[in-house]
């Protein structure tokens, strides 16, 4: 379940540009297109896993095609989006401890007003929550089961606490980046060492730093890694701005490097495979860290390849990611008392999908719309 921010908070947090003196000492900014390109791709592979999960056949989800692309999604949907949250902090003007936390709390609320919206209406205005996922969130169809749904965390959640971290690390050292390497290490050693022990979701803030679905699809443990590296990714890139190609082509490299490294430690302990994708092992996390670096790099590469047509479309995905997330959700989700649960076929799904797409972008342009007009 990934979750992103509300219709504002986020889209602020994640604005992706570059920083480098320009002739007179000043500071400018210019945008780092490989940033609205990863998120872009992200958006869309997040369109395609929700739409799937709800409405596509048993037989669909676990057809050949839908595992490879279930792999692609798994490495670089939600990886992306939170390391993107991170990169972007590193390049953009440092916020004061006011600002950091005003908007943690604010994204930290706002994960718990989209489970209202997602959850509450469906099974209790319009009755048409399916009981198959009642029983995937592992809760009954009681006041007690929706009191347990409306309190999941997913990724907003994270994201509020993971903003707070990460953005206050960097205001107060002037050293973040080797704090955030040496955090990144840190978690990769300890987070597996904490998913043998005593399950916190009886303790619901101890659930929150590495607790299990359902009550958090996103702990905070391992995921803060994610953030941690786009923080770190983020000072790299602002010290190699004159030779930026080279400094991509070398993460690139680092990207593969660690890929492999994952992929070589996955083989020596395979049964980390069976792990959920909520709480990957050392191997994993490698895997998806060594995909995200690469698939950054790759992005800066092909840049002057899009068309400037295309390009419009993934400036509008990567500026309202926060908005498309929070309002597909909830369609989804609603959408489910008219077209049924998990009945579609390879032709419906993609009608779904298509529809699911359109929709939301529409609804972004009609509430810009209307804002301007508003304001006018």
């Amino acid at each position: 379940m990934y979750q992103n921010m509300s219709v504002n908070s986020m889209e602020q947090m994640t604005v992706p540009i570059n920083l480098h003196p320009n002739n007179q000492g000043s500071t400018k900014y210019t945008r780092l297109f490989a940033l609205d390109i990863i998120k872009c791709w992200a958006v869309l592979l997040m369109f395609v896993s929700h739409v799937l999960i709800i409405y596509g056949t048993t037989w669909l989800e676990s057809s050949p095609f839908f595992a490879v692309v279930a792999f692609i999604i798994e490495s670089v949907c939600a990886p992306v989006f939170v390391f993107a949250m991170g990169l972007s902090i590193a390049l953009s003007k440092a916020k004061t401890p006011k600002q950091i936390l005003t908007r943690s709390v604010i994204l930290f609320v706002q994960g718990y007003v989209l489970n209202v919206l997602k959850f509450f209406f469906p099974i209790k205005v319009f009755n048409s929550f399916p009981p198959e996922l009642f029983v995937l969130l592992e809760q009954a169809n009681s006041h007690e089961g929706l009191f347990n749904i409306l309190l999941m965390g997913d990724i907003l959640q994270f994201a509020a606490i993971a903003y707070a971290i990460v953005g206050i690390l960097r205001y107060y050292s002037k050293h973040y980046y080797y704090i955030a390497f040496v955090l990144i290490l840190v978690c990769l050693i300890i987070s597996p060492l904490l998913y043998d022990c005593v399950a916190p979701n009886q303790y619901y803030f101890l659930g929150l730093l590495y607790g299990r679905a359902p009550l958090m699809f996103f702990p905070l443990l391992p995921w803060i890694i994610f953030p941690l590296l786009g923080l770190l990714v983020g000072h790299y890139i602002t010290q190699k701005m004159d030779v930026l190609s080279k400094a991509m082509i070398r993460l690139f490299v680092i990207g593969i490097v660690v890929l492999v490294f994952g992929w070589v430690l996955l083989q020596i302990n395979p049964l980390e495979s069976e792990m959920d994708y909520y709480h990957r092992g050392t191997a994993g996390l490698l895997l998806f860290s060594g995909m995200t670096l690469a698939w950054t790099a790759f992005a800066y590469f092909i840049t002057p390849l899009v068309p400037n047509v295309v390009k419009k479309g993934i400036l509008f995905f990567s500026d309202h990611v926060t908005s498309i997330y929070f309002i597909q959700w909830i369609l989804i989700y609603w959408g489910v008392g008219i077209i049924g649960f998990k009945n579609q076929n390879a032709i419906g799904y993609l009608v779904c999908l298509l529809g699911f797409m359109l929709s939301t972008s529409l609804l972004i342009k009609v509430w810009e719309y209307s804002k301007m007009k508003l304001l006018n």
